[in-house]
């Protein structure tokens, strides 16, 4: 079994995308169906992509391919598409035109499976500030059909946090790894 870590981190936003890859002779899709390919190592594939709001145009025949195991940035100045990106990954909006893949899927139209794997944190997120991290934690477990507690803990574990500790009393750092570790 293999991790594979995407993090896109623009001036707004933090996009995480965190996929486990089981490799079964050769195959990507977790099931040990598929045929191998060259591609299999391309977690995002853009090709072509046009969008626009109204008669603005964002992007036109933007082409990108992030490997696994890549770390990516986007920076860029207020208003040229950083966020649209962002959200046109996230399957919020469709390309006008051309194609953007997650894990060979549209965008626009992901599997439940993959989507469960993915998670969306914007700079200004909501937390329940009020709760302490075990509190949080106890709150959202039940959202999640295959929850993990050791998991989370062990990742709270290596901020050195307590686990009794109050959100508010957290940095912007350490609350954000919170609540993607949630």
């Amino acid at each position: 079994m293999e991790n594979i870590i995407l993090s896109i981190i623009t001036l707004g936003a933090l996009f995480y995308l965190y996929k486990k890859i089981f490799k079964n002779n050769g195959c990507n899709c977790g099931k040990g169906s598929c045929k191998s390919n060259e591609n299999s190592d391309i977690i995002i594939d853009i090709s072509n992509l046009s969008y626009s709001y109204n008669s603005k145009k964002i992007y036109e025949n933007l082409n990108l391919q992030i490997k696994e195991g890549t770390i990516f940035g986007l920076l860029g100045k207020n208003g040229v598409g950083k966020s649209t990106l962002i959200n046109i990954l996230m399957g919020f909006l469709k390309p006008n035109s051309g194609k953007c893949l997650i894990f060979g899927e549209p965008s626009h139209n992901l599997s439940a499976q993959i989507k469960k794997d993915i998670a969306l944190l914007y700079e200004g997120f909501i937390t329940y500030d009020f709760m302490s991290i075990k509190e949080i934690e106890k709150y959202f477990a039940p959202f999640y059909p295959n929850w993990k507690k050791p998991v989370f803990y062990e990742l709270i574990n290596l901020m050195n946090l307590n686990h009794n500790q109050k959100l508010s009393t957290l940095s912007f750092g350490q609350k954000s790894q919170v609540i993607l570790g949630l």
